[in-house]
């Protein structure tokens, strides 16, 4: 559901369909639901009219979903499968298997997100289970499939043009020479980076057990080669630590500012800096790009919203201050209350 349909078309084969259908936009509310979805739910859409759908979601299902947003508003128009456990009007839980995609308006712009989802009973069977987690899998490695390809497979494709061209410019041109073997020396810490980062995103427990430290160097090592500019990350007085759940929103939010620096705001130096204290634990991340007015893009961008959702999701201080012409900088701040420092 990616090109541009008009909404009243979508919305007159939905009231025919048996899987419970919903729309919502990119400030996170809803703007239709079908019949099947209210007798399922017992939601009407004047009901939800004030609702973020994360607040529907059972609390062990509310990371799930906001990855798939995430990779949603990161890959637009790739569609996302996952399961999880709705709050009906009555207060019961049900079980869901939802499929997300995407609509665009005329300019071709992701506006809509759309849930198609089917309810599974408690009892669903284990092959049934079984399917739906293979699914699953799959397309997650497709994801990744596709990010091999796009990052190290063209990087590695670059260096290795580097590489056959230096031999020709040994003798004429030595100062070129020196240059091409700095950019070649990048391009290869570049690719292997991608690939650390790649391998996380393909363990998924490799999130609870790698340092927050060290995921971020993984991380920020990986946006080297698709920064136009120098990034520099800096870490004081973090070992391990935290809860699993925060260190996981720290390390999403973060791959979604950066993610955001290299998409929008042509920026030439960042900095990410990791600071423990006795008392709190704070990410910085500030660019110099060309910034924003959070007044006009906060309630319409994807990614904004769910990184602050996904920070009140652990009771974290999110704060993004940006001005237009003069950068960004995206603050976390999360207090060492309960949080071990090894």
């Amino acid at each position: 559901m990616t090109s541009f349909i008009r909404l009243q078309d979508v919305y007159l084969v939905a009231d025919q369909l048996h899987e419970l259908i919903a729309v919502h936009n990119l400030a996170g509310r809803y703007v239709y639901v079908n019949p099947a979805f209210e007798r399922a739910t017992g939601y009407r859409l004047d009901d939800l009219r004030e609702v973020s759908p994360i607040q529907l979601i059972h609390k062990d299902s509310i990371h799930a979903l906001l990855d798939a947003f995430q990779k949603l508003s990161q890959h637009g128009g790739q569609e996302r499968p996952i399961k999880h456990q709705l709050i009906t009007k009555s207060g019961e839980y049900i079980w869901m298997d939802t499929t997300l995609s995407t609509l665009e308006d005329e300019r071709g712009k992701m506006s809509l997100i759309v849930s198609a989802s089917q309810t599974a009973s408690d009892d669903l069977s284990r092959e049934a289970f079984e399917q739906a987690r293979k699914l699953v899998a799959m397309e997650e490695r497709q994801r990744l499939a596709r990010d091999l390809h796009d990052a190290v497979s063209q990087t590695l494709f670059s260096a290795s043009v580097i590489a056959e061209t230096l031999p020709m410019l040994y003798d004429s041109e030595p100062d070129e020479v020196i240059k091409g073997l700095n950019k070649l020396a990048s391009l290869t810490k570049g690719a292997l980076a991608e690939m650390r980062t790649l391998l996380v995103e393909l363990r998924p427990t490799a999130l609870f057990e790698i340092d927050l430290s060290q995921l971020l160097t993984y991380l920020v090592n990986s946006f080297r080669t698709r920064l136009e500019g120098e990034i520099v990350y800096e870490n004081i007085g973090c070992g391990k630590l935290m809860d699993s759940e925060v260190k996981v929103s720290f390390y999403r939010i973060a791959q979604e500012a950066l993610n955001n620096i290299v998409r929008h705001s042509r920026a030439t130096s960042v900095m990410v800096q990791l600071l423990c204290t006795d008392d709190a634990m704070t990410l910085d991340i500030q660019d110099n790009g060309r910034g924003f007015d959070a007044k006009l893009i906060s309630g319409s961008h994807m990614g904004l919203r769910i990184m602050f959702e996904r920070a009140e999701s652990c009771g974290i201080e999110l704060d993004i201050i940006s001005i237009p012409n003069e950068g960004t900088q995206v603050r976390l701040m999360k207090s060492t209350e309960g949080v071990s420092n090894e």
